[in-house]
């Protein structure tokens, strides 16, 4: 969802590279590559393109999903953000992460605040941003809630 509006909105002004594990119709991604995040290696992909920017947005959102699946849950929310790190050391990477790794009732939370998730989702993308805060600048990690239509229609 993200994702798809980032390049929707600034392909016309930057040279991006969309990634998904695959493309959809009508999309804006002018230069697409599939990547699946929960490779093993981004060697593939990090021998066709070296940006200077990544704007990781991929996640699995579904909270319940993330509860019966939290080994694809930690891959793709905590893990990816390791790989990206790993496979691209010269690009800057900015992480997208969750207000759900504060406590369901916790609201207008800043970034001092402690962290306390309640589920797997929240742990997971919390992890993701470890992996950020851990490796150092000049990456970071945004906490955000995504609310809006998804362009993509595979993925309403």
């Amino acid at each position: 969802m993200l994702g798809a509006n980032i390049v929707k909105y600034l392909n016309h002004k930057y040279d991006i590279y969309c990634t998904d594990k695959t493309n959809f119709n009508d999309s804006y991604a002018e230069k697409f590559i599939p990547l699946n995040l929960l490779e093993t290696s981004y060697k593939t992909i990090s021998k066709k393109v070296l940006p200077e920017v990544i704007i990781h947005c991929g996640a699995i959102t579904d909270v319940d999903f993330c509860e019966k699946n939290k080994k694809k849950a930690f891959g793709v929310n905590s893990l990816s953000v390791r790989k990206f790190l790993r496979f691209f050391p010269n690009s800057r990477l900015i992480h997208i992460s969750s207000d759900a790794v504060f406590p369901d009732d916790f609201h207008l939370a800043t970034e001092k605040d402690a962290t306390k998730p309640t589920n797997s989702y929240g742990l997971s993308k919390l992890l993701g941003e470890n992996e950020i805060k851990n490796h150092g600048a000049p990456n970071i990690s945004i906490r955000t809630t995504i609310v809006g239509l998804n362009i993509n229609p595979k993925k309403q």
